[in-house]
């Protein structure tokens, strides 16, 4: 008995919607293909509820997925998604800013500091500039800026994570992290390394033109852990319910609806596939 482990990232080849007979009654039907990051694939073919929801996910997309080395090669100003893992923090660029509480997080630049004495002790007031307000301020507070490098089996790229992208997959604010130590890179940023996510990217002028490999991301998806958890047998025989087979690279999956445990598609993996 072998398992799939945790390899399986993006969708793709995904097929109609089918209504066919099986043992006597009407069961949906959908198949598609997996494949990881080193470009390997897998054949699967979903019944019932879990065929309905991958369909109702997939008819929602409005944007295209494109892997890595498409987004490199892209020729029109856009916006796509990649799916792509982690694999290293570009620190180089710090992790935050300062950006106005009353606009959406505009960064802001300082403008004046002054100090007054009280009870014997020196405090620090700052004003700011901000550019969305057109007039100085008080109201700021740290917001994210990140820039991830990520890899699929076809390429790598440089993608930013300003305050509202990254707050989905960081598990602290960016407040917090600042109060706990000002001088460090926080772990709970480098411990990004290493997972898998759905990034939803721009393509812009300049990545056209310069083809710069740096791209702003405006939303991420949650991490995309395995679709299937469901135990398979390598070269098993058909039973009565169908079959299931594994050949390695080319292997696929055949499962009929009653060989997969309710549980064993979590409301949270289909989610981790949903779109907007």
């Amino acid at each position: 008995m072998s398992t799939i482990s945790n390899v399986i990232r993006q969708v793709f080849e995904l097929g109609d919607l089918e209504t066919v007979q099986c043992h006597g009654k009407q069961r949906k039907k959908i198949e598609f293909s997996l494949r990881d990051i080193s470009d390997q694939k897998i054949a699967f073919c979903l019944w019932g509820k879990f065929a309905e929801a991958i369909h109702s996910f997939s008819q929602q997309a409005e944007e295209e997925i494109k892997d890595i080395g498409e987004l490199l090669a892209s020729t029109q100003i856009g916006q796509c998604r990649i799916i792509s893992t982690i694999y290293a923090i570009d620190k180089d660029w710090g992790w935050y800013y300062f950006g106005c509480n009353a606009c959406e997080g505009k960064k802001v630049l300082p403008f004046s500091t002054s100090v007054k004495t009280v009870n014997g002790k020196e405090t620090k007031s700052h004003v700011w500039w901000c550019e969305g307000c057109n007039q100085k301020i008080t109201d700021v507070s740290p917001k994210f800026k990140i820039h991830v490098m990520v890899k699929d089996g076809t390429g790598e790229a440089t993608l930013m994570l300003l305050d509202w992208t990254a707050q989905g997959i960081v598990p602290e604010t960016a407040l917090n992290l600042l109060d706990e130590d000002i001088d460090s890179f926080p772990e709970a940023i480098t411990s990004l390394v290493g997972r898998t996510f759905m990034f939803g990217v721009f393509i812009e002028k300049d990545n056209i033109t310069s083809k710069s490999g740096n791209f702003k991301v405006g939303k991420v998806w949650g991490e995309l852990s395995m679709l299937l958890t469901a135990g398979v047998t390598e070269s098993s025989t058909p039973s009565e319910t169908g079959t299931t087979n594994y050949s390695g690279e080319q292997g696929s999956f055949l499962l009929m609806e009653s060989e997969v445990n309710e549980d064993s598609v979590t409301t949270h993996q289909l989610n981790a596939m949903k779109l907007p």
